[in-house]
């Protein structure tokens, strides 16, 4: 290696006393070497020594962010009591008529002041009258259609209350994603902290041998440049300052999802589609509840008359009778047919929803297959670096001489490379996966999903 040409070249050469420049060179050189080999027994430790609990991304992180919030997506029991309590009022306003009525008038007779009374019976002529009548409406009151229409009442509170869920699934949701980027950002802190102290040993080594020697800088650049861009990265997670203790294996695993039973699931429990069942409902007993005798109006009644005399005395009768009012048209039946014709808009809107949201949980299934498979072959890849990487390590340790440590860090890079790139990739197919939670409404997303371990030692 470049270090030891340096240090053999000064020894060959003769030189048996060394300037202060020369002795600093020599000492940082050996400060290097040593701290390559530190490092080196520090990552095969991780590598090929498995901690008895050190995977830092498994499928229970999968499970228990689908499930992590899904006791908070039901409705909130404030307004599911605010709901309650709603329908209970209007019961109690839908009850409340009585369907009688007082009416009533009073006047008095202007004519016999100006001479123009009409009635020349005294009998019959009078100068003022009270009269009071109370009437009962049966159609008016409480007593009718009452159950129709507290059950129109109750199928509108369902409505409100699933709706109300449907929108704060909106904020759970964001909750859940946040909590996938809060464990995909520490896994990732873990390993990509080991790779840029590497990135700065390879950067430090060759800036020294920079110094000294008139070597290419062109692999000094790709390394500045890696370990930039690895630090950006490692500044923009939501972690810091951890580092993994287990990098024998990557902790892989496949999801599949069963797009049959989650499309079926939905046609049945999702919050739209049951907002959308309960609308035809809705209508259906609004046109139950629209009846040719809503209009009709057969009410007997009492009226009870008084008239003021000034020649006879006063006088009063009572009377009884029915008051009836029979509407000739078929406005009823009408009103009935458009409520049934917008339930049958409405359940002609939800298949073609229906074929939308089939459509795009085919797209997502897709895409986490295609993760699936970039998983598997990445995992494959990992194995087949551990392997190479331990090969090399016994190659390393039965040498005769000096050998290229810069050369055994940059595999030791590889190796954390491909578990990051297997890390995004579980990310990005889980995140695939959550993005089905917003057809639900406080269900999980994992009940829908199997996994298939790769790790051999979760097997």
């Amino acid at each position: 290696m470049v270090l030891k040409r340096i240090y053999l070249f000064l020894c060959l050469s003769g030189i048996s006393l060394l300037s202060s420049a020369q002795s600093a060179m020599l000492a940082k050189s050996d400060s290097i070497l040593k701290e390559f080999e530190d490092r080196f027994a520090v990552l095969d430790a991780l590598i090929f020594t498995p901690a008895p609990s050190g995977k830092e991304y498994t499928e229970n992180i999968f499970i228990d962010a689908t499930r992590k919030y899904a006791d908070t997506l039901t409705a909130d029991s404030l307004y599911d009591e605010a709901l309650r309590r709603s329908v209970e009022a209007q019961a109690k306003y839908i009850k409340s008529p009585t369907g009688l009525q007082i009416t009533g008038q009073t006047y008095y007779r202007l004519d016999g002041e100006f001479g123009m009374d009409e009635d020349e019976d005294e009998i019959s002529r009078y100068n003022a009258k009270i009269q009071a009548e109370i009437r009962w409406n049966f159609f008016k009151s409480g007593l009718y259609n009452t159950g129709g229409k507290i059950k129109e009442a109750k199928i509108q509170a369902d409505i409100d209350r699933i709706a109300y869920a449907k929108e704060t699934r909106g904020t759970e949701y964001a909750r859940q994603r946040e909590f996938y980027r809060s464990m995909q950002d520490s896994a990732m802190c873990r390993i990509l902290s080991h790779r840029v102290r590497n990135l700065s040993m390879l950067s430090d080594a060759y800036m020294f041998l920079l110094g000294y020697e008139n070597i290419s800088s062109d692999d000094i650049m790709l390394v500045l440049s890696e370990k930039a861009e690895a630090e950006r990265k490692l500044a923009g997670l939501n972690a810091a300052g951890l580092e993994a203790t287990d990098l024998s294996e990557p902790d892989a695993f496949i999801v599949r999802l069963d797009t049959a039973a989650f499309l079926k699931y939905i046609d049945l429990n999702q919050a739209d589609f049951k907002i959308a069942r309960l609308r035809q409902e809705l209508f259906e007993q609004r046109a139950k509840n629209a009846k040719y005798w809503d209009d009709v109006d057969i009410s007997p009644f009492i009226r009870y008359s008084f008239y003021s005399r000034d020649v006879l005395k006063n006088s009063s009768n009572v009377d009884a009778g029915v008051y009836f009012k029979i509407p000739l048209n078929n406005e009823a039946s009408k009103q009935r047919k458009a409520l049934r014709a917008q339930g049958d808009a409405i359940a002609a809107e939800q298949y073609l929803r229906m074929r939308q949201i089939a459509d795009e949980v085919g797209f997502v299934a897709a895409e986490v297959e295609r993760y699936n498979n970039s998983i598997a072959g990445e995992y494959r890849r990992s194995l087949e670096l551990r392997k190479y990487i331990e090969m090399r390590k016994n190659a390393y340790e039965n040498r005769l001489g000096e050998y290229n440590r810069l050369a055994r860090m940059k595999e030791y890079n590889a190796y954390l490379l491909c578990l990051e790139r297997l890390l995004e990739f579980q990310y990005s197919r889980d995140q695939q996966i959550a993005s089905l939670a917003k057809f639900l409404t406080g269900e999980d997303v994992s009940d829908f999903c199997s996994i298939q371990n790769l790790s051999t030692s979760r097997k």
